[in-house]
Parts: structure tokens; sequence; C-alpha cells
């Protein structure tokens, strides 16, 4: 990154050092990380209605949850100031025990953010610059695999349909023929935009480039769901601004990879460990082996869906604090709960949509003392109904299930 200012009759650079990076990348990810804490506080506190879902289910009090969210804030604080390992290790170990306690603690944002944590905590207090270079250069890897992974995701029938249906339907309504052309084609060039920053952001020659593909990126993303667009999912606005810092500090004015940095003694095990993290793992998404969300799927439009509906005989013994999230159904005479809604408007985060969270949150609710009248649980995937279908369950039927089955195409839509 540089600064220009005026000497004598002319313009000079000023650059930051490796050092003055790693100080502003520090406050970047404790200020990004703690902004998204804060906006989703009642996930991190266990302050909220919405049922846990446990990795390990322990039996600890809810001030337990509040107790290690306060501390990953405070850790974050103390870091953003104080470059100490200790901080780091408070940090990883609150999280860690916030993620046994609660899966839907296991977002995108706060996954990066602990990675990165990871080069700041190999950091001595005295490094030689090769040591500080290195540091970068581990961030580089972290966040070039988040915009390829991301746009790899994208691509097809999901992210297609969300973007029409949903990222972009203020504008279409809002533009003429001609231009909702032209917004649609973007939008189908999206995910290979994003495959290329990945990429680019690997060598000094593209990486100007791709770096500035990124920052507008960045742009029209909080232009189509920040304040002044739909104002919705808030959580990851911080998120967009710390990308863009982060793409700033490390990869301008036309910085990338020092590849043979990444095999200096100290940093083999820490380069293997994020290489296989960052851009090995995610491959088992495809395959279901590894987390979505883990794996960087950014409204990559495969978000799986529940929905409980209601009859009104039923929806006169759901306790009060559950009913507070239902709302009338299309569907006549009946109430709906729809998990992810629920999520977003009590958390402020997104379902964390892996088969066994989804069966685990139906569960949950399979066990309410509903004596009587109709309900029963739909599942789909709201952006590819076309391709994968839908399936219902009675309450009986969820609390019986191990697994959810594949779902199936309905007859009218499978193909002759």
């Amino acid at each position: 990154m540089a600064f220009f200012h005026v000497s004598g009759l002319g313009w000079r650079a000023v650059y930051l050092s490796d050092k003055h990076k790693l100080l502003a990348l520090r406050a970047v990810v404790c200020t990004g990380f703690a902004a998204g804490l804060l906006l989703s506080w009642r996930l991190w506190t266990g302050a909220h209605s919405f049922p846990l879902v446990p990795l390990l289910p322990l039996p600890l009090p809810p001030v337990f949850h509040a107790l290690l969210g306060g501390g990953l804030l405070l850790s974050l604080a103390a870091l953003a100031f104080f470059p100490r390992r200790t901080w780091i290790a408070t940090a990883w170990a609150t999280l860690l025990g916030l993620a046994l306690l609660d899966q839907m603690r296991w977002q995108p944002w706060a996954y990066q953010y602990a990675l990165m944590l990871l080069p700041l905590f190999l950091l001595h207090r005295d490094a030689e610059p090769a040591r500080l270079g290195t540091v970068l250069d581990l961030q580089r890897l972290i966040v070039a695999a988040v915009y390829f992974w991301s746009g790899v995701h994208k691509i097809g029938p999901g992210f297609t349909h969300l973007f029409d249906t949903y990222l972009a339907s203020d504008l279409l309504e809002a533009s003429g023929p001609a231009l909702q052309s032209l917004i649609l084609a973007g939008g189908r060039g999206i995910p290979w935009i994003e495959v290329g920053i990945g990429i680019g952001l690997l060598f000094r020659r593209t990486a100007p480039w791709a770096g500035g593909l990124a920052l507008l990126t960045h742009l029209v993303i909080l232009l189509l769901i920040g304040p002044l667009g739909k104002a919705a999912n808030s959580v990851v606005w911080p998120w967009n601004l710390a990308m863009m810092a982060l793409v700033g500090l490390l990869f301008f004015p036309g910085r990338s990879i020092q590849w043979r940095n990444l095999g200096q003694a100290g940093f083999r095990g820490a380069t293997s460990l994020i290489v296989l993290l960052v851009w090995i793992m995610p491959i088992g998404s495809f395959a279901k082996k590894w987390d979505r969300y883990l794996s960087f799927h950014l409204y990559s439009g495969q978000q799986q869906r529940v929905v409980v509906f209601f009859d009104a005989v039923a929806a006169a013994h759901v306790p009060g604090e559950i009913l507070a999230w239902t709302k009338p159904s299309p569907l006549p005479g009946y109430r709906e709960l729809n998990l992810n809604t629920w999520s977003m408007a009590e958390m402020n985060v997104p379902v964390v949509s892996e088969d066994r969270i989804i069966l685990a949150l139906a569960k949950h609710l399979a066990a309410l003392p509903i004596e009587s009248g109709e309900w029963y649980f739909h599942r789909d995937y709201p952006h590819l109904l076309a391709s994968r279908g839908w399936a219902h369950y009675s309450p009986g039927e969820i609390r019986d299930l191990q697994r959810f089955p594949p779902l199936q195409l309905p007859a009218f839509l499978r193909k002759k």
C-alpha cells in the first residue's frame, strides 16, 4: 500500500513496510472479527430462543456461553493493541469452546478470522524481515482461497436463481429491458470473476488487476445487500469492508506471494495446514464431506431450507417463545416457521445448513408437546427446486430419522 504526498515540485510514494502492514492487518482482523461478534451478539452469548446445536452436549448454564463470548471479544480487543501470543491463544480457546457448544457459530467469517490468527501466532516479537514477509504470504494464501472457492461454488443454477430473484431483484425491477439484460449478463459472470480474482492474487503480475476487481466486487456486494440496497445480512457488511482493507494491505502495490518463503524453517507446518484447510478440504464439500461454510460457500444459492407448518389447532400448543417467530402462511389456515428467517431475525446469522444441523434443529422442534392438530416439516433447497425437489415429514418421521434421505423430484418435474 502506498501513500502519496508532495515533495518539491513532484509527487513521491511512501510504501508501508511489512512491519507496518502487519500492524494494520492485525487491527483489521481484530476489528472485523469483533464487529461480526457484536452484530450477532445473541449467537455468541446464548441469549436466544433459537435451539442450540452442540457438538458436545454439555449441560452448561447459559451464562457460560456469555462468559466465553465476552472472553473472545476481550481477547480480540487486547490483541489489537498488544501483539501477544497469549491473546491469540485465548481467542482460539474461547472460540473453540463456543464452536463446540453450538454449531450455528461455524460461520464463514469467524472461520476465516480464526485462520488468519495462525500466521500472527508464529510471529516472534523481534522477527527478521524475511519472517514478516512469510507471515504476510500466509495471509495472502488465505485471502486468495476465499475468493477462489467463493467463485467456484457459485458456478451453477443455484447462484443464478439467487442473483435473479433476490440479489439483483430491486435493480431489475427499476431497469429497462436493455439494462436488465446487462445486469443478468453481469450476474452470470460473477462466479468466474471471483475465481479469476482468487487465481490472479497468487501471482505478482496479475495481483494488482485481481485486487482491483476484488475491491469492485465488494462495492457491488455492499450496493446490493448494504444499507443503500436490501439492508440485509448486516453481519457480513464489516466482513466486506475488512476484505477490502486486507486486499489493499496484502496485494498493493503489485505485491503477491513469495513462494520460496513458505518453505522456510518454522513455517512449513503452518503452510501445510493452511493449504490443507483453505485449498484442499473445500473440495470435500462437493461430496458433503466438509462443511459448506468452511469451504466458503458465500451466497452460492445452495442453502437448505426447513419450514414447519402448523394448523390453527397445533399452533395453539406451540410455546410462546417459538410461536413469536411464526407468521401466517400462504397455505390457508396455517402458520409457518422458517428456520432461516428465525435465525436471521433473532441472531442475525443464517442457518448453517448442513444435514446434521438441519436435522438436529428439526428434531428439537419435533419434540414440542403438541398433542392435537396437524403439523409437518417441509425441506428443500429454495434456489434449486427444479433440480432437487422437496420433501415433507411428519413430526414422528423426523424423530425417527438418523439422516435425511435424498430429496425427490415430483413426477411432473422429472424429465421424460
